[in-house]
């Protein structure tokens, strides 16, 4: 992913760009009910709003669900999902009419180059110093064995690579 790093990029340049949150998670995302009875999303801390390709818009919110445990890595490829079809179903309520494979390319080529990195990084935290193993079985996944933590760590970057290699395989064959 690394030596990849700026063809991903620029192709994400060259693809529609839009307004985005940028930081839209568990954290900063949540249900009420309108004036109206109908539930809506509220989005709070704003501090990160930029543009970006469209379909970047839910990279934080799936990848840090999987990265940070807050989805089950077993429940990682439903909440891809249920996300990137909602997504698109927005964005055709908006009156978007374009390519839904140029969505899933900068969605998938996005949350690979953000997350892929980041949960190699947290693997190799945790294996790097033994004396730290009950710290990080306590910070990381609420008491669970570092070795448990391990496996999902790694089953969770296998996942982010899987989305990788789909968005060379759509880079390939849309020639963005």
């Amino acid at each position: 992913m690394w030596e990849e790093r700026e063809l991903f990029l620029n192709a994400l340049d060259r693809l529609p760009q839009i307004f985005c949150h940028r930081d839209a998670n568990w954290r900063n995302l949540f249900s009420q009910t309108g004036p109206d009875g109908k539930i809506q999303t509220v989005a709070i801390d704003w501090a990160e709003t930029g543009t970006g390709a469209i379909g970047e818009e839910i990279v934080p919110l799936v990848g840090s669900s999987i990265v940070f445990g807050k989805t089950p890595i077993e429940h990682a490829p439903n909440l891809d999902k249920v996300a990137f079809d909602s997504y698109l179903a927005g964005l055709h309520d908006a009156g978007w009419l374009g390519d839904p494979q140029i969505v899933r390319y900068a969605y998938t080529a996005a949350i690979a180059l953000h997350y892929s990195i980041k949960a190699l990084d947290e693997l190799l935290w945790l294996v790097r110093d033994e004396n730290e193993y009950a710290e990080c079985e306590q910070q990381l996944e609420t008491g669970r064995p570092i070795g448990e933590i391990m496996d999902i760590r790694l089953e969770t970057r296998r996942f982010l690579l899987g989305l990788a290699d789909e968005a060379r395989a759509l880079q390939n064959s849309l020639s963005i």
